[in-house]
């Protein structure tokens, strides 16, 4: 099945997102960023933390948790070079915020960094639990960091010196709750009103992973990211995976800019739609083991 994909790259000297970039962008269409962001990783310290363990089964990615100022997992504090290494993660979140603020004109009060995440092993044969799996198409949902309303914004970059980020995105989060949702009332029992929250989502999150016909059937749009490249998504709406690369380094932030909150396209006013169509029927999501 073919998909449509407008042209809302960055390009000239006004970097910002014109109106049909910002619509696409609500959709759950990833932008790519025209200016390459500085990596700023020096070659010795890069060696030096492709060293750290990150690779074992059921293993987080290490990353600077910004509202802490603390590197995770917390063992990453005995590494020698962890200093180093998060003075450098600090660096390129301040390039990164600069780029976002300027692609979508967000002020700096309607953004909560959330983490930068290192991501340093070949994704194509990292070895994950199912519901960690980043090559299944996915949402975003942080049950350890609720959104609590705010949309999750994601810049993602190609830290690379030679090979390319491969990643891809299908049918928006409206979409799949269309067609794979059948009771958006009975989604989320731990929700006191019954309605949309944080764990509906993560709900959302593991059942789609384990939708077999969704994940072979859903139409895959694929992009090539060459190194010293980054794009933004709204990672909550697109639903998304990675296929291939190394080194790739992504910042997260939590967002409050009603024209984002309001949006049609945000997972809260999907799911309310959704109620309003369907009243009578009364099947819950498929569970998942």
């Amino acid at each position: 099945m073919l998909m449509r994909v407008p042209k809302v790259f960055l390009s000239g000297d006004d970097s910002r997102l014109g109106h049909e970039g910002l619509a696409a962008f609500e959709a759950g269409y990833p932008v790519r960023i025209a200016e390459k962001l500085p990596c700023l990783l020096v070659d010795t310290l890069r060696k030096r933390v492709s060293s750290w363990p990150s690779r074992a089964l059921g293993s987080k990615n290490p990353s600077w948790v910004i509202q802490e100022d603390q590197l995770k997992p917390g063992t990453l504090i005995q590494q020698a070079d962890a200093e180093e290494f998060r003075a450098f993660l600090k660096e390129f979140y301040k390039a990164a915020a600069c780029a976002v603020g300027r692609a979508l004109g967000l002020e700096d009060s309607s953004l909560t960094p959330d983490r930068v995440t290192w991501r340093p092993n070949e994704l194509a044969t990292t070895v994950r639990r199912w519901n960690a799996r980043d090559d299944l198409f996915h949402l975003d949902s942080f049950p350890s960091r609720p959104a609590l309303g705010r949309r999750i914004l994601r810049l993602f970059y190609n830290a690379s010196y030679s090979d390319c980020v491969v990643w891809s995105h299908t049918f928006n989060i409206d979409y799949y709750i269309r067609n794979y949702i059948y009771d958006s009332k009975a989604l989320d029992q731990g929700s006191p009103a019954g309605g949309f929250s944080d764990s509906l989502m993560a709900q959302i999150h593991d059942q789609m992973k384990r939708e077999e016909e969704f994940q072979e059937k859903a139409p895959r749009i694929l992009h090539s990211f060459a190194p010293g490249e980054a794009w933004i998504v709204l990672s909550d709406t697109c639903l998304h995976s990675f296929l291939r690369g190394d080194w790739l380094m992504d910042v997260s932030w939590f967002t409050s800019a009603s024209w984002l909150t309001q949006s049609k396209w945000s997972p809260k006013s999907c799911f309310e739609r959704l109620a309003l169509a369907k009243p009578e029927i009364k099947t819950p999501i498929r569970q998942v083991a």
